[in-house]
C-alpha cells in the first residue's frame, strides 16, 4: 500500500482480519518522497516488485528484489532513460519501455514496427 507522500508499506498477512503493515520506503537508499502511483508485484516472485512515482524527475521507476529491504532506481540513464515525467499507470511503464527499446534499436540501425 502506498500514500501520496511517498510512504510505502507491505503486509505478509494482508488478508487477515487485522493485518500488520511494515513501512519499507526508508531503508537503504530509500525511495523519493513523492506520490507513488503504481505498485507492480511479480506474481511468480513476491519479493520482486516495481514502484512508479509521480513528479517531473529522472528517478520515477524503482525496483526491489528482496521484498522492499532495498530499492534500486531503474529509470535508466542518458539516451536509454525514461523521460523526466510522472508515471501514472503500469501501461505507461510498458509504453515507455517499448519506446526506449525502439529508440535503442534505431540507434543501432535496426527498425522495429
Amino acid at each position: 500500500a502506498a500514500h501520496n507522500n511517498g510512504e510505502l508499506y507491505k503486509s505478509s498477512n494482508g488478508t487477515a482480519s487485522n493485518p500488520t503493515w511494515t513501512r519499507i520506503d526508508e531503508n537503504g537508499v530509500g525511495l523519493p518522497d513523492r506520490w507513488i502511483s503504481t505498485i507492480v508485484i511479480d506474481p511468480a516472485d513476491h519479493n520482486h516488485a516495481y514502484v512508479a512515482l509521480m513528479g517531473w524527475h529522472d528517478d520515477n521507476l524503482w525496483e526491489t528484489t528482496d521484498a522492499g529491504n532495498s530499492w534500486v532506481d531503474v529509470s535508466g540513464t542518458g539516451m536509454d532513460s525514461i523521460p523526466n515525467a510522472p508515471i501514472s499507470a503500469f501501461a505507461d511503464i510498458v509504453w515507455r519501455a517499448w519506446t526506449m527499446l525502439r529508440q535503442r534499436l534505431r540507434r543501432q540501425g535496426k527498425n522495429m514496427q
